[in-house]
């Protein structure tokens, strides 16, 4: 069998238009200001390829091209190439890594008033007694009312009840409930 013939090869294999993916696509074109250290201006972007922006720089007397990583041109609007493309694009790695998480607040320390100990075996939860709210750093509290699953707690300075449910609630003693307010 004949040998295919030999694929024409384009400029160092640089991808078409057509084969880059549309949230790269569509910055071909786009108007960016070009750094300060390549000289300044403005160009447009003519081609793109593994982050790397091809710009062809606009008001010099000949065509001239400057190559630029994609985080360092920002587009006319003053919006950075490298957000603009990843706005739509959640899977295009950023150049910095995001920054870690906030820790969690840490739990506001307990008064010493509001010290108590869980007793063992837990307390029944009925109506009266004292509990404190696990989900609420263990804010204290009285039941007030009960139906099936929930039970309704009066907590000191809230003017409404509220509808809590049996696994975030604890009875403690009567000698560590919260003082009425």
């Amino acid at each position: 069998a004949p040998a295919p013939p030999p694929r024409p090869v384009e400029d160092d294999d640089v991808i078409s238009d057509d084969e880059l993916p549309p949230h790269l696509a569509q910055v071909i074109g786009k108007k960016v200001a070009i750094p300060m250290q390549q000289g300044g201006g403005y160009g447009v972007v003519a081609r793109i390829q593994d982050g790397i922006c091809e710009v062809t720089v606009q008001g010099r007397d000949k065509e001239e091209f400057v190559t630029s990583h994609i985080d360092e041109l920002i587009l006319a609007d003053g919006t950075k190439l490298g957000r603009f493309i990843r706005k739509g694009e959640p899977d295009v790695p950023p150049t910095q890594p995001p920054a870690p998480a906030p820790a969690p607040p840490a739990p506001a320390p307990q008064e010493d008033d509001g010290a108590f100990e869980l007793p063992d075996p837990p307390l029944p939860l009925e109506v009266g007694c004292a509990v404190v709210d696990l989900n609420q750093n263990n804010r204290k509290g009285r039941i007030v009312d009960k139906s099936k699953a929930w039970f309704k707690v009066q907590f000191p300075g809230d003017a409404s009840v509220k509808s809590l449910q049996k696994k975030s609630l604890r009875a403690i003693p009567e000698s560590q409930a919260a003082a009425p307010r």
